[in-house]
């Protein structure tokens, strides 16, 4: 075992790995509390905000004369770290917590954990490189394209999308370099959406102007971090859920002054509209809504092509359950908490059958069902002062949102459940093929 603060520093690291790559604030705490204690500390207790993370370790180094006594030297490790980036990238997630699960395991067989190499493999997961810029552009286009067509949009107006999603990503990609803030790079990209779909307009290409706008912002919009934001306040993390809210308003902020900049330009010739028509043919939103969970997943660096398919089928089920039952008259709040309660579920399950992290599955597919037109629609009609339109939307953003967050925590705890009762059986049916056996 290595020394408190070699194994303070590390858990804190692989703790910070996790909440940069959109992590959830639960999971980062259980991570950094199993992955101590793995590597040698006898007591854990972690603590994490959106904005930083807080560790204390301790280790008894010399215990009492006799069983139960208090410890006579103990050593106490206090370490904290602050979060500056913050990008989704569920491919480091899941590495990491592969990577803890594999100390666990040799922790509860006695084994000893190489402190060197578990360090070297963590420094690999922080430097891994992504997708190559290309492959993250076609897939932010391709998504625009798919996105206008389960909008109702024409083939016309999908191609119009990822002409300027292309053009959007890649002028994104090329002022990395710059280091800019979310907000600044986020205004950017959606000032070239607003400018490009105007610009074509007032060349008299006929186009579903609000279609293709959104499709393309689905890219940029907060959708799952206000969704994540409320399912941290249900787990009772407000900290982290207030925080993760303010940062989904004021990216939903960016975009819309951003967007308001094509109406600031050409004034008169365009109609301006953000409520969508979704695509309500079951086996076409089928197909639609895998392709888009399975572009999502390549944005969001999954790198096992197994866990993009099976990311694309959690998000076409999903949403097919969620057309079928809008079809049967089924309220909209009622059928976005089930079609995300099956999301939620069907990626529990991947995890335990895959050994992977849940949300590996379930952000990507999420994404057809997160409320990012309506983000959109709140901060534009504020920026364009039509308050009852605004409030209208805001309301039914919250309602939306807040369903999916309940779907999705109702599947986790289910998940949990049931699992742990799986765990059990399968423990006591061996400790009784054991006693046999004696």
């Amino acid at each position: 075992m290595g020394k408190l603060r070699d194994i303070t520093e590390l858990t804190l690291r692989a703790g910070a790995i996790i909440s940069e790559s959109a992590g959830e604030t639960y999971r980062v705490e259980e991570t950094m509390r199993h992955l101590s204690l793995a590597l040698g500390a006898d007591q854990s207790s972690p603590y994490a905000t959106p904005t930083g993370l807080f560790l204390s370790c301790q280790l008894c180094k010399e215990a009492g004369e006799n069983p139960g006594d208090d410890c006579k030297d103990m050593e106490i490790v206090t370490r904290m770290e602050r979060l500056k980036t913050r990008s989704t990238n569920l491919g480091k997630i899941s590495e990491v917590n592969a990577l803890s699960r594999e100390a666990v395991e040799k922790a509860r067989e006695n084994k000893s954990v190489d402190i060197k190499k578990f360090k070297n493999r963590l420094e690999l997961i922080e430097n891994e490189s992504p997708y190559s810029t290309l492959t993250t552009i076609l897939a932010t286009a391709f998504s625009a394209f798919v996105f206008a067509l389960l909008f109702s949009g024409s083939i016309k107006d999908a191609c119009i999308a990822f002409v300027i999603s292309f053009l959007m990503k890649a002028t994104l990609n090329a002022i990395k370099t710059l280091k800019l803030s979310n907000f600044i790079s986020t205004l950017i990209g959606s000032m070239i959406v607003s400018f490009s779909s105007s610009l074509l307009s007032v060349l008299g290409v006929s186009m579903s102007f609000g279609i293709v706008n959104i499709s393309v912002l689905m890219a940029l919009v907060p959708g799952v971090a206000i969704v994540m934001a409320i399912r941290d306040i249900i787990a009772g993390d407000y900290v982290s859920g207030r925080g993760r809210a303010t940062e989904a308003f004021v990216i939903a902020l960016s975009i819309s002054l951003g967007s308001a900049t094509g109406l600031l330009l050409f004034p008169s010739s365009i109609e301006y509209n953000t409520e969508m028509t979704l695509l309500l043919n079951p086996t076409l939103a089928f197909v639609y809504a895998g392709l888009i969970s399975a572009c999502f997943a390549i944005m969001f660096q999954v790198k096992k092509i197994s866990c993009i398919v099976w990311t694309g089928l959690t998000g076409a089920l999903s949403w097919m359950i969620f057309v079928i039952l809008i079809n049967n008259a089924m309220s909209d709040i009622l059928a976005f908490m089930v079609g995300a309660f099956c999301v939620g579920l069907i990626a529990e399950i991947l995890a335990f059958i895959l050994k992977d992290t849940a949300p590996v599955f379930s952000i990507p597919a999420l994404i057809a069902f997160v409320p990012g037109g309506g983000m959109y629609a709140i901060m534009f009609n504020i920026v364009l002062e039509h308050s009852e339109k605004a409030t209208s939307a805001f309301l039914s953003t919250l309602s939306i949102a807040g369903s999916i967050a309940l779907g999705i925590a109702f599947a986790s705890g289910f998940a949990r459940v049931v699992l742990s009762a799986i765990k059990k059986a399968k423990n006591n049916a061996k400790e009784k093929l054991n006693k046999k056996i004696i």
